[in-house]
């Protein structure tokens, strides 16, 4: 399956009909209502799937629309930052047009806060 990597989207999105390829009930998950997909919001129904990415498995959290048209075009497979971005050091090389994604071995931190 391809993607869009898209580090603007919070979640991965797939149409309605990968979800029933990949076994789901889409509609059994959680509603899940997003924006920034076509003209206004779409909803989205939440769904855990064990994915693979570089020889690396692990699972993820996918939003499964409730149609595969949106606008008249087909919703877009795009791969979000929750759960890939923690897991995953991402390089984009725009002028080659080229993303690469290496298994992260610093572990998960929280940035300081300051009080005042």
């Amino acid at each position: 399956m391809s993607f869009i990597v898209d580090s603007g989207a919070d979640v991965t999105l797939l149409p309605f009909s990968a979800g029933n390829m990949l076994g789901k009930q889409v509609k059994d998950g959680e509603r899940f209502p997003i924006s920034g997909v076509g003209k206004g919001s779409i909803d989205t129904y939440l769904h855990e799937v064990e994915a693979s990415l570089g020889g690396h498995t692990f699972k993820m959290t996918i939003a499964f629309a409730d149609t595969d048209k949106l606008d008249g075009r087909a919703v877009p497979s795009l791969l979000g930052r929750m759960n890939i971005f923690d897991l995953f050091d991402i390089t984009f090389k725009q002028r080659v047009l080229e993303t690469s994604f290496l298994k992260s071995t610093s572990p998960l931190s929280v940035s300081p806060t300051s009080e005042t």
